[in-house]
């Protein structure tokens, strides 16, 4: 196991107790390619766990990739919250603000493929909706040039609200579908 990041303990996996209010779930799909990013890189964020109850507040995800990698200790830095409202608080919001965010799929494609080594493994990347089979990079003299699809068929929705809209790119996206936020 790397371990590339600043943590006050090594602690067994079998230790630490998940928080059972953790409103975040992690599908089968986030996990594997979660442990492949963890293989590749190393533990980059170590699992925050509180020293008031205990708990996991930030890490589930990487506990789980862990373990499926059949680490038996991960990286911890233990804090302390003010009181359960700070620690509630921050459990949700730490999973939530990332929702906020979007990857500008075509700076990926544009900007940071072209850059990568020739036998960089594409799935580390996991961007959800970008479909790494259609993307075709090929040698030209060393460059890498990103070939563009022969046929995109796209359609425009309406939604009444951005809840409903992130819901409805999430679906089509698990769908196989490429779906994303219109620039406007």
């Amino acid at each position: 196991m790397k371990v590339n990041c600043h943590y006050t303990h090594l602690v067994p996996t079998s230790t630490i107790k998940p928080n059972p209010k953790n409103p975040n779930k992690h599908t089968e799909e986030q996990i594997e390619k979660l442990a492949k990013i963890i293989e590749h890189y190393g533990f980059r964020v170590p699992i925050i766990i509180s020293k008031n109850s205990g708990f996991v507040v930030s890490g589930h995800g990487r506990l789980e990739a862990a373990k499926k990698l059949g680490y038996e200790k991960v990286p911890v830095d233990y804090q302390e919250f003010k009181n359960k409202n700070e620690e509630l608080g921050y459990l949700v919001s730490d999973n939530a603000i990332a929702e906020l965010s979007f990857i500008d799929k075509d700076l990926v494609k544009e900007e940071i493929i072209p850059e990568l080594e020739e036998d960089f493994d594409l799935d580390i990347l996991a961007v959800k909706g970008l479909d790494v089979g259609e993307i075709n990079i090929e040698q030209d003299i060393g460059d890498k040039v990103i070939a563009e699809e022969e046929k995109v068929y796209k359609i425009i929705v309406r939604v009444p609200n951005e809840m409903e809209m992130r819901d409805l790119i999430d679906e089509l996206n698990s769908r196989g579908y490429l779906a994303e936020e219109a620039k406007r």
